[in-house]
């Protein structure tokens, strides 16, 4: 897409505004590309306005609400998201992706009490002559999060069955080299066919070796990923590496190094995670981005370095498993701590009161997983702060006979971060600013966002 300059606030116009009756196709897609350059240099309050009015003059324009979409996942607002994505399939009825990712955000705030919706979109996705491998990542993910029990494994098999006949007819029909297409009258465009041909074929695969990662059958996935090219999306890079590591002799090995962020949420860890990769790490956050399921002890085997809560919550095993690891607490004021985490949690799960956040999971099909998780660090206390309270004192009383070269306190807030991490780590500075991601700076708008016929308010 041609990279375009995002317009101040105050001249922020609707090109479909402008008088070309006769390029109306063209200036909605300008109207989009401005709403992209706004999100790229994060005016998200911008980007809602300029929306908004978008669905005053066309309201039955998918691709504007999939905008609206856009916005509020990269605003992080889960419910804002539901809406938009609500409206979104009531034009579109048939988006899979967006079924899933309805249905996991219902999940989450413990709306969904019937299993049969998770496995409906799997047999939905098993019918289409096409498949859309990001739908499929998105249906993974919440089966990954469903409490599904033996119906989990039984839908990434129909899963597997599935993409394994359809990677049979996307394979194209081999003819003459590629270099040699030039010299036979129209098989230019048929040369054009058998490369997408291949591409949709390569997709199917990398899929299929997520799946096969998920089931933990790794000769089946390390078979798969050998057939992909490495010099292709980012996404075949990460499976090529993890192969790598799982094809390499004394597998697995638990004399290498391990990087584990015990911070909590909203301490940093985002930050923690972009710089560990920045320094040559594998690093993964919360889940692992291969099978979408949340972060456990087997992924240790596959991975160099692991950040968020679903990490530190077995960290003494890791500790004295894994002698070479090391761990680092991201930490902040508590009290600012406590405000972003309430805000984290209101966005996300629709509450930030313990008591209702504890026992999600009861009910509908929130995974037990990463209900376990959340109990261990914030159910069962009281407060907010007696969460974070007994965390750092649990971490620095574990810690305080031990190595000291293997735990580091880290503060970005204060402005901390890879010199104080790459002397820790004995890594060379990489001569960029330490990252800072997964900032909040969320302005109430003032905005009232439609909601699609039904939606409680």
């Amino acid at each position: 897409m041609q990279k375009i300059t995002a317009p101040k606030p105050p001249n922020c116009k609707l090109a479909i505004q402008r008088e070309q009756p006769d390029r109306a196709s063209k200036t909605d897609r300008a109207d989009l590309q401005i709403i992209e350059a706004l999100l790229a240099s994060r005016q998200h309050d911008e980007a809602e306005r300029l929306g908004l009015a978008l669905l005053e003059q066309r309201p039955e324009d998918p691709e504007v609400c999939r905008a609206m979409i856009d916005i509020s996942r990269d605003r992080r607002d889960q419910g804002e998201l539901a809406i938009w994505l609500e409206r979104y399939l009531a034009l579109r009825p048939n988006a899979l992706e967006e079924r899933a990712s309805l249905l996991h955000i219902k999940a989450r705030r413990g709306r969904v009490a019937d299993l049969s919706d998770a496995l409906a979109l799997v047999e939905a996705l098993c019918q289409r002559v096409t498949f859309d491998d990001t739908a499929g990542l998105r249906v993974l993910g919440l089966l990954q999060y469903c409490r599904l029990g033996r119906a989990k494994a039984q839908s990434l098999r129909r899963l597997q069955t599935r993409v394994e006949a359809l990677i049979q007819l996307a394979a194209p029909p081999r003819g003459p080299a590629p270099g040699l297409l030039r010299f036979f009258p129209g098989t230019v465009r048929r040369h054009a066919q058998i490369q997408q041909q291949d591409q949709t074929a390569h997709h199917l695969t990398a899929f299929l070796a997520c799946l096969h990662l998920a089931l933990d059958d790794l000769d089946s996935f390390s078979t798969c990923v050998a057939d992909l090219p490495y010099a292709g999306p980012s996404s075949f890079r990460r499976l090529h590496r993890v192969r790598q590591r799982i094809t390499q002799a004394g597998f697995p090995d638990y004399g290498s190094e391990k990087v584990i962020g015990l911070g909590l949420s909203r301490t940093g860890t985002t930050s923690l995670n972009a710089a560990l990769g920045k320094l040559g790490y594998h690093a993964v956050h919360w889940q692992n981005p291969l099978t979408k399921a949340i972060l456990a002890p087997s992924d240790l085997r596959l991975f160099d370095a692991f950040t968020d809560i679903s990490a530190a919550q077995t960290y003494q095993w890791i500790y004295h498993n894994y002698p070479n690891s090391k761990f680092v607490l991201t930490t902040r004021d508590a009290d600012s701590w406590e405000r972003s985490v309430r805000a984290h949690y209101q966005a996300d799960f629709g509450t930030d009161d313990l008591v209702e956040l504890g026992n999600r999971g009861a009910h509908g099909i929130a995974g037990h997983p990463a209900r376990r998780v959340f109990w261990h660090f914030y159910g069962r206390f009281e407060s907010w702060q007696q969460a974070y309270r007994h965390h750092h004192q649990e971490l620095r009383d574990f810690f305080k006979d031990k190595d000291e070269g293997r735990f580091l306190e880290l503060v970005i807030s204060e402005g901390q971060g890879y010199p104080e991490l790459c002397r820790f780590l004995g890594r060379d500075l990489p001569g960029t600013a330490f990252p800072c991601t997964n900032a909040r700076a969320r302005a109430n708008t003032g905005l009232l966002l439609p909601r699609p016929v039904g939606q409680a308010k």
